[in-house]
């Protein structure tokens, strides 16, 4: 799907950030983790996380982990100045809000 937009919208736009709760966290060794590392490469896309990096985007009791993501172009990393998770007692998500 993103592949197929990127490929649409490609003339029209030099920029596009794409977002979301990928469940990939490029600190696991599993099938998923290298479907994800495989697509980005293949698409010369990065996540945020790889020049901002964080502690955590998702908790659940005592376990801590980084799945959500902002993918960029690896050519585009100086649009993103600034970023991270809040990580706020009150949020009753796991997900801390970017």
């Amino acid at each position: 799907e993103i592949s197929s937009l990127k490929a649409k919208y490609s003339k029209k736009f030099d920029t596009a950030i794409t977002l979301g709760d990928l469940n990939f966290d490029d600190n696991r060794f599993t099938g998923h983790t290298q479907a994800v590392t495989n697509f980005l490469e293949a698409e010369r896309l990065c996540s945020v996380w790889d020049y901002h990096p964080v502690d955590f985007t998702f908790s659940s009791g005592s376990s801590f982990s980084t799945i959500d993501h902002f993918l960029i172009s690896k050519t585009q990393e100086y649009i993103v100045l600034e970023t991270g998770p809040i990580h706020d007692a009150e949020n009753m998500s796991g997900h801390s809000p970017i």
